[in-house]
């Protein structure tokens, strides 16, 4: 039987909503010291969330600027950019601190750098790579996996069900085989590894896609079908990332997956010089240097979970 993970960074965040609601009072107050001190990753969990509410705070007019280093300076009285910080400090607070939309409810969640590997009930096997989530539904006739977010890979025994992989408009069909599905953004993709699979998407005709085969739909767009290598079918589970040719958005959302905070794109140039390479993903913020060095493009780290590429 699956069970629902509890993760004390999403309870960390709950509490930092809680204790700044106008009605938050002693007993609320009583009821977070107990939790904090239940455990130490409690205790790490809202310590990094103290950091980060920190660090926003800390923000200077200087910092404010490289949003946009076209805007115009503040005036002398400092009024705009007083304004700006302020609300831009209270945004990306807000926005760092949130979850991904679906993930609160999911049966298997991982935080990012992390992976997490389980057999189901039927001897079926997922492993699972770092901020992935995903909801199961083990019925008499059929199973299926929901994959709100991330990135998995399955190894389905046949026992007869149909074994059906959701993820956005995709919809993944087998009986028993071996293929993996990443979902980042506007993104899904499927890698066959071994068998056959039936893939779909609402109002498009049904794809047999087979070893070998890496089928990534986007929205509104028709699928792309590329053959890869034995080598890049699982190269994620060796500990690497590895792309030809692929937009550099493409490659942040990937990065995602192994790296704490967000990444805003400031110019729609930098997102689309394509790079080609291998890299090794237990080093991400180093993979970010090396995009900064190969690519016509500057990086700007305001905190060590807030990324501006331009």
């Amino acid at each position: 039987m699956i069970t629902r993970q509890h993760d004390p960074g999403d309870e960390a965040r709950d509490w930092v909503l809680r204790l700044n609601a106008p009605d938050a009072g002693p007993a609320v107050r009583d009821e977070f010291e107990t939790w904090r001190l239940r455990s130490a990753t409690n205790r790490a969990a809202w310590d990094d969330c103290q950091r980060l509410q920190q660090l926003m705070r800390s923000l200077t007019k200087a910092d404010i600027h490289k949003l946009d280093p076209s805007a115009p300076r503040a005036r002398r009285d400092g009024s705009w950019a007083a304004a700006l910080a302020a609300s831009l400090v209270a945004a990306v607070i807000v926005w760092l601190l949130a979850p991904a939309p679906g993930t609160w409810f999911a049966d298997q969640r991982t935080p990012a750098g992390e992976r997490r590997a389980f057999t189901l009930e039927d001897g079926s096997r997922v492993e699972l790579n770092g901020a992935t989530a995903l909801s199961l539904s083990l019925r008499s006739n059929m199973r299926e996996v929901n994959l709100v977010s991330g990135q998995a890979s399955f190894e389905v025994v046949h026992d007869g069900r149909p074994f059906v992989v959701r993820a956005g408009d995709a919809i993944i069909t087998v009986t028993g085989t071996r293929f993996d599905v990443l979902k980042v953004g506007d993104r899904v993709r499927l890698t066959v590894v071994e068998g056959h699979v039936l893939a779909s998407r609402r109002g498009m005709t049904p794809l047999h896609v087979g070893v070998g085969d890496r089928v990534t739909w986007r929205d509104r767009e028709a699928p792309t079908v590329i053959q890869v290598s034995d080598r890049e079918m699982l190269a994620w589970k060796r500990g690497l990332l590895m792309f030809r040719a692929q937009p550099l958005g493409d490659v942040v959302s990937e990065l995602s997956l192994y790296r704490r905070g967000r990444t805003f794109f400031l110019s729609e140039h930098a997102r689309n010089q394509l790079i080609t390479g291998a890299f090794d993903t237990s080093r991400p913020d180093a993979i970010v240097d090396a995009i900064e060095q190969s690519l016509p493009v500057h990086v700007t780290h305001l905190t060590p979970w807030l990324t501006l590429i331009r």
